[in-house]
């Protein structure tokens, strides 16, 4: 498996490019980069719907790439579904939405 994502190293001057996850355990994530990451390197790991935040506790060489191991501290899942219930929260409701919302609920028996 191999699921593009965009790390940014965090710093004076955070820094981002393309990259993939490889692999997924519950705390840890690996990650096949071009270029190298420094151990203990804060990055922040994205897809579309997803966010993990952590720090690089190993380093391979594999090949042309490099390979690291990041220990997650952070995770944010289901972004999407997390925005349209803060927009809720703040009264920023969409009204495809509700219009949606209400299409499911009167088609309900």
């Amino acid at each position: 498996m191999e699921l593009p994502v965009r790390l940014t190293i965090f710093g004076a001057k955070p820094v981002s490019f393309e990259s993939a996850v490889v692999a997924l355990e519950p705390r840890k994530i690996s990650v096949r980069s071009a270029r190298p990451l420094g151990l203990r390197t804060p990055l922040k790991v994205e897809t579309p719907d997803q966010l993990w935040m952590g720090e690089v506790v190993e380093v391979y060489r594999d090949g042309q790439s490099w390979l690291a191991v990041v220990q997650v501290v952070h995770a944010l899942r289901d972004i999407p579904d997390l925005t349209r219930l803060a927009n809720r929260f703040l009264g920023k409701v969409d009204r495809s939405e509700t219009e949606a919302e209400g299409t499911r609920l009167s088609a309900a028996p």
